[in-house]
């Protein structure tokens, strides 16, 4: 994330130094420098990425799904009864 322009031998590139994110597997919500208290995440603060947090919301729906049928295949196939959907 770019911190300041004072960087670089001429003092005048872009300093870039990390910056704390939340979310996974992607990050929906980054830690503003200078804004916000650093090092500490708040929605109310800090930059949502709302694209991000569908993309993690919709992967996790999916695995979970995914588990949710397999293991309905898995007990039709060894007798166990079957899972209904």
């Amino acid at each position: 994330m770019q911190f300041g322009n004072l960087c670089g031998t001429t003092h005048d590139q872009p300093c870039m130094r990390p910056s704390l994110k939340g979310g996974y597997p992607l990050a929906f919500l980054v830690d503003t420098p200078g804004v916000s208290v650093e090092n500490q995440l708040f929605l109310g603060e800090d930059q949502f990425v709302p694209l991000a947090f569908i993309a993690d919301w919709a992967m996790c729906t999916a695995a979970l799904w995914l588990l949710y049928r397999v293991r309905g295949w898995h007990q039709a196939r060894s007798g166990r009864g079957f899972l209904r959907v």
